[in-house]
């Protein structure tokens, strides 16, 4: 593969990563300032999840009649939450837990008092910002060696 289409394909994703970045950051927020509580039953528990610090736990939020699991903005359902080792060892399947959530959107939700995830998104952030920087300067220094290839500059 030629290099130009190797660099236009990391811009392309570092994109995709700043994208993923400002998505997490506008949930966290909305979730701080606008997200409503509400009790959700837990559905089932995991004391650690791969290389993750906190036990997790999935739940299902009923809602007028709608039932939502912890969804995230891009589509997927039913993931696993971290929660503080305080609430898991209170927690047991089929008890209750606070969950906030968007009132316009009550499918994105998470524990309240769960770890904080501005982290992710300050990483997704700034990686993306750091690959779309380093990929234009990259571009455009290509860009440059080929017109003085082909005018002989």
């Amino acid at each position: 593969m030629k290099p130009r289409l190797w660099l236009t394909l990391w811009t392309v994703s570092s994109f995709g990563l700043l994208g993923l970045g400002v998505t997490d950051a506008y949930f966290n927020h909305a979730l701080e300032t606008r997200g409503a509580v509400a009790n959700a039953i837990v559905t089932e528990m995991q004391p650690r999840l791969g290389r993750s610090s906190h036990p997790s736990i999935k739940y299902r939020l009923e809602l007028k009649g709608s039932s939502y699991t912890h969804d995230d903005p891009f589509g997927r359902a039913d993931l696993w939450s971290s929660i503080s080792q305080k609430h898991w060892d209170e927690m047991r399947v089929g008890g209750l837990i606070q969950v906030s959530y968007l009132p316009a959107r009550p499918s994105i939700n998470r524990p309240t008092g769960s770890p904080s995830r501005w982290g992710d998104a300050a990483a997704a952030f700034v990686f993306g910002c750091v690959g779309v920087g380093l990929g234009c300067v990259l571009l455009a220094a290509h860009g440059t060696n080929l017109t003085r290839r082909h005018y002989g500059v």
